[in-house]
């Protein structure tokens, strides 16, 4: 196994863990949520949970790594390989129970990225890269397609969901992005959908 498959393994391995542990919580219900640099800047007890298991896991499997974390972890290492962890990557998706937040988790050396993952919980589904690897979506390839002409691609304009206290249901509706000015409307534009959309797919 190369480096790249090895550092592959350990991001898919931490990331399945701390996913399907935040999304359990999630089910169970919210605690304890906190903002951060602004009112909707969010951050949940499973953020906090999530990047604790994944630095803890990394720790004891390539302790000579650095590790840089979402919700603060920092941590100097001597082996040229440098994670990046986002633990919960869309916390008023997660904090609203809506299905678009993931756990993301990359590294590099000095050549830049060499592994990554973006796993979703509510879906089951592991995107995963290497470098010069090619991408997948749970161990089967995905790749771009040949279109060149964006006049044949068919574009919509952008789903926000909104659920306040006045609206405890989930209500979907088209609005332009210039009118998401709104804490409860989320566009759906973080990694997760990203990953989707690269995979043909609009799923939410």
């Amino acid at each position: 196994m190369n480096l790249a498959d090895e550092l592959l393994l350990v991001a898919s391995e931490l990331a399945r863990a701390a996913g399907d542990m935040a999304l359990a919580g999630r089910k169970a219900g919210l605690q304890n949520v906190q903002t951060k640099s602004t009112a909707t800047d969010m951050v949940t007890e499973f953020d906090r949970a999530s990047e604790k298991l994944i630095v803890e896991g990394m720790r004891e499997r390539r302790p000579l790594d650095a590790i840089v974390g979402e919700e603060g972890a920092s941590i100097a290492g001597t082996s040229g390989i440098t994670w990046y962890i986002d633990p919960i990557d869309g916390t008023t998706n997660f904090l609203y129970d809506l299905p678009a937040w993931a756990v993301s988790i990359g590294a590099e050396d000095s050549n830049g990225p060499l592994a990554g993952v973006v796993y979703i919980p509510s879906l089951g589904e592991m995107f995963s890269a290497t470098r010069g690897g090619g991408a997948f979506l749970n161990g089967e390839p995905i790749r771009c397609n040949t279109i060149s002409d964006v006049s044949s691609i068919g574009m919509h304009r952008v789903q926000l969901f909104s659920r306040t206290a006045h609206d405890p249901g989930k209500t979907c509706f088209p609005v332009h992005p210039q009118d998401s000015r709104h804490p409860s409307c989320r566009r759906r534009s973080n990694r997760p959908v990203l990953c989707c959309v690269r995979s043909y797919r609009c799923v939410f």
